[in-house]
């Protein structure tokens, strides 16, 4: 119980606690956000699995992984779901300017949707039964964005409504991965992925008057950002089952980087074209599980992720990102007809500033239908930072305010997978 209350206090405080000024939604909507899970079973158990991972974590987390599971072919696919709560206040003053409370003047809750599909065969017949090859098309890294905001009148008190202001980017960077597994000895398998990226991002910034505005001037800014070229990711894993109990595992993410090609229109006035390029970090991993006495059927997973965000690069602007680790733990609990209950967090520092850590608390289970396993897991995060105003007052042609909004962000992720393995052994 004390573990339990640990966990629940480190969710609270890593947002609470260590707030500071930082721009997270202009952080994701430049260089995305990665695929935080790679199933809905890697989800329940906190986003663990470089040791003891199914075929999606193999295609995400360690390559060697490929010829984990029963089957000479087999299937995983799924859909995952994210809702976004950004909820902004302003502070607030009595007559004596005296700090008051905060305000809430912007809410947005918007849910993202990803699908995804991997394959792996293992030919179970002479030398090839220690190779095992899979493919798939996976989300890689997540662009999308969406804020909107009603701007009333701050200085009388009828409130008049001025106008909308908005922000929605689409997007989502994919990825068909090539995986290939070799087992040189039983219990040691060792991995490599190439994998092809493909996709585009799409945004458009809007301030819209309402009625007679004399200030305000309606703007309407679009930009698309396409890929120059066909870029490769490329990693490296090892799994080694050291005997039934005890797994380890360990991958490498290589850098890579993403050429963009960049236009960018203004009320519809002629486009102005540019190139960006992005260079995205080494990072390392190392994980662990263990299984215990069959009398408690629980197996523990635990992973260790560093990822080097200062060597991070963009071609358009200077950044001064901090590299990050983090902690994922999971557990999981096998009942009676095999039906498993898990349950993880995951613990991390963010890039943006050393101040912000990020805590994920996680549980899923699954069950087996006519041959089919499916999964199903969801998790929960919280923080609150500080941030400038997205879009000044000066638009509407009043005096910007000096301090900052306080941003309440929450992350909801569910996921659901079916996987399936034709018969056969290897």
């Amino acid at each position: 119980m004390k573990i339990v209350r640990y966990l629940i206090l480190s969710f609270l405080l890593s947002g609470i606690l260590f707030a500071q000024q930082a721009d997270f939604n202009q952080s994701k909507m430049r260089y995305g956000d990665a695929m935080l899970f790679s199933s809905a079973r890697s989800l329940g158990m906190g986003g663990s699995g470089i040791a003891d991972g199914d075929l999606s974590a193999g295609t995400v987390l360690n390559p060697a992984l490929i010829r984990n599971g029963k089957g000479m072919i087999r299937f995983s696919a799924g859909m995952g779901l994210q809702k976004i709560t950004e909820d902004r206040a302003y502070p607030y003053y009595d007559s004596f300017v005296g700090f008051n409370d905060y305000g809430s003047y912007a809410y947005n809750a918007n849910w993202y949707n990803q699908f995804y599909g991997q394959i792996a065969a293992t030919l179970p017949i002479g030398y090839a039964k220690h190779f095992s090859i899979a493919t798939g098309i996976l989300p890689f890294r997540d662009f999308q964005y969406d804020y909107r905001e009603e701007v009333h009148d701050p200085v009388n008190i009828s409130d008049k409504l001025l106008g909308y202001n908005s922000i929605r980017q689409t997007g989502m960077m994919n990825l068909v991965p090539l995986t290939i597994a070799y087992e040189p000895f039983a219990g040691l398998s060792v991995g490599a992925q190439v994998g092809f990226v493909f996709g585009s991002i799409d945004s458009i910034m809007a301030i819209k008057p309402v009625g007679i505005v004399p200030a305000a001037v309606e703007t309407k800014e679009q930009r698309t950002k396409t890929l120059d070229g066909t870029p490769l990711v490329t990693s490296l894993g090892l799994s080694y089952r050291y005997d039934e109990r005890l797994g380890l595992g360990l991958n490498i993410h290589l850098p890579y980087t993403l050429d963009f090609n960049s236009s960018f229109t203004q009320d519809s006035l002629m486009a102005v074209s540019s190139k960006q390029s992005i260079t995205y970090p080494l990072q390392l991993g190392s994980g662990f599980s263990y299984r215990f006495q069959n009398v408690l059927e629980a197996r523990v997973s635990v992973d260790f992720v560093y990822d080097f965000w200062s060597q991070f690069k963009d071609s358009q602007r200077i950044t001064d990102f901090n590299d990050t680790y983090t902690l994922r733990f999971g557990v999981e609990h096998l009942f009676f007809d095999q039906i498993p209950l898990r349950a993880g967090f995951t613990f991390g520092t963010l890039k943006e500033s050393r101040d912000f850590t990020r805590t994920v608390l996680t549980v899923g289970s699954g069950f087996e239908l006519s041959g089919v396993q499916v999964d199903f897991a969801g998790g929960v995060s919280s923080f609150q930072y500080y941030q400038d105003d997205v879009f000044p007052e000066d638009l509407y042609g009043y005096t910007n305010r000096s301090d900052s909004d306080r941003v309440n962000l929450s992350n909801f992720f569910l996921r659901i997978d079916l996987n399936y393995a034709f018969t056969g052994s290897k």
